[in-house]
């Protein structure tokens, strides 16, 4: 999700200027040559959510997000007699956050997922347990306080705990795909790069995140995953306990292909590009977010579902 285009056009001599322009225009054009989409789309590594990292102090949270995939029509999105029509995922999380000092803090997430496939004839759910997440960042480096912009940047390292089930069964008793499972079965270690930038009442921020699959117990594995987000917001009080945040952004999405007893999975792996707009709303010791997320550009095999809407709602407490 980039930084708001504004916010950059504003800063810097005319020439500076049109680099920043120039560089956007030239990240767009090569995102938009992608390709395939996950099927699954909601395994990305544990994030610092939205605006709250600017939010010292020990959290408490409950992340809502639902996600949406369109089937085409062919045969070979057929489930028996019936065609498979969409896929809807939502999950429910819960995470905390642990902060010892202003340089550390740790984070935990266990989500709960259900899975529900949409047939012209019926509707199938897969429901259970996520995999967990678990993950420690520091900040390695802050801005001097004197100057007008003040920039910190935090690396974060964590892994992925299989509490999920992979091996769950359709109405039929054959196993659904491991793409469909609530689960992955394997351990992941994931890597989180976070930036941010604060002038004012201003402020944009920049994350780049990755996840590397290990092989679970069906000898499946996962492609990898990687992430970069941009975001701008503006920081305005209503009154004096309610304090509003509303961003714009954009996400980009790479997914490598899947394997199964190590040879390559074709209908998998893939990229995207993603355009978000939400809000962050403060209330005293309370924090609100809604974010509403659509994809501005995706190709995916001939089979392959399309990413529609996305919706996420989270609400915390600094404890």
């Amino acid at each position: 999700m980039p930084w708001s285009i504004p916010l950059l056009l504003r800063w810097g001599n005319p020439t500076q200027k049109l680099i920043w322009l120039w560089m956007i225009v030239f990240f767009g054009l090569n995102i938009s040559k992608s390709k395939a989409c996950e099927s699954c789309g909601c395994a990305a590594p544990l994030q610092i959510p939205g605006i709250w990292p600017l939010s010292s102090g020990n959290m408490l949270g409950l992340r809502l997000a639902s996600n949406r995939f369109n089937h085409p029509t062919l045969m070979a999105n057929r489930l028996g007699d019936a065609i498979v029509e969409y896929d809807t995922y939502l999950q429910y999380e819960l995470w905390y956050r642990y902060m010892p000092s202003a340089r550390w803090q740790w984070t935990f997430s266990l989500p709960f997922r259900q899975n529900r496939r949409h047939t012209n004839k019926e509707t199938i759910q897969l429901a259970g347990l996520g995999d967990a997440h678990a993950q420690l960042s520091r900040r390695i480096w802050v801005s001097n306080d004197t100057t007008k912009i003040r920039q910190s940047l935090w690396f974060g390292a964590g892994i992925q705990i299989p509490t999920g089930p992979f091996m769950q069964r359709m109405p039929d008793l054959q196993q659904w795909p491991q793409a469909f499972q609530t689960g992955s079965g394997s351990y992941a270690l994931n890597f989180l790069l976070f930036n941010s930038w604060v002038m004012g009442n201003w402020g944009w921020s920049g994350q780049a995140s990755a996840r590397f699959n290990a092989t679970n117990e069906v000898d499946y594995r996962r492609g990898n995953f990687y992430q970069l987000q941009w975001s701008g917001w503006w920081n305005t009080k209503l009154n004096r306990t309610v304090q509003l945040a509303p961003q714009l952004g954009l996400g980009a999405e790479f997914w490598g292909k899947d394997e199964e007893y190590g040879k390559t999975q074709p209908l998998s792996g893939g990229q995207k590009l993603m355009a978000f707009v939400g809000t962050d709303i403060r209330y005293q010791r309370y924090l609100l977010r809604l974010q509403l997320s659509t994809p501005l550009y995706q190709q995916v095999y001939t089979s392959g579902p399309t990413n529609a809407l996305r919706l996420e709602f989270g609400l915390g407490v600094l404890l």
